[in-house]
């Protein structure tokens, strides 16, 4: 049985997970709007999205006590999580649905080219994968990792 304190402890993790993931949004929203081409957007988008985690983990999880950090980093795959992460992936296929009317890419699908791409690119992005990173050794910096990912589209 759950205590007040676990059932507290829960929503606190969710708060700090959704606030991190609006600030996801509003930065992803931001860029896509921006005068630039695709290709850069979505270079620019990673990495922004690196230094959104970065700041995440030196914040609540690399600092944090062991239990804590385990609680936060699992947070990170509750359902709020999963649909801000939805939104996030919405934006890319519309990066990149303009980079292939605009030519910068070739012709795909979209959605399916947004959803591997955000599985190709999660090492960039990714809280649970940066911690995993960082604990060993990453032969690509994420703009590397996200300039290769950003050229296998076109």
């Amino acid at each position: 049985m759950l205590s007040i304190n676990t059932l507290t402890a829960g929503h606190h993790l969710d708060a700090v997970i959704l606030r991190m993931l609006k600030e996801r949004i509003a930065v992803a929203t931001a860029n896509a709007r921006r005068p630039v081409e695709a290709p850069d957007k979505l270079v620019d988008h990673l990495l922004d999205q690196h230094r959104l985690s970065l700041h995440f983990l030196s914040l609540h999880v690399l600092t944090a006590a062991s239990p804590r950090r385990e609680a936060l980093l699992l947070a990170i795959d509750r359902p709020v999580s999963r649909k801000h992460l939805r939104r996030l992936q919405g934006i890319v296929g519309g990066i990149i649905e303009n980079g292939v009317r605009d030519g910068h890419f070739k012709a795909q699908d979209h959605h399916l080219s947004a959803d591997l791409f955000t599985a190709q690119t999660k090492p960039i992005w990714d809280p649970i994968a940066i911690v995993a990173r960082l604990q060993g050794s990453e032969c690509y910096s994420p703009y590397e990792h996200a300039r290769m990912a950003v050229d296998r589209l076109g």
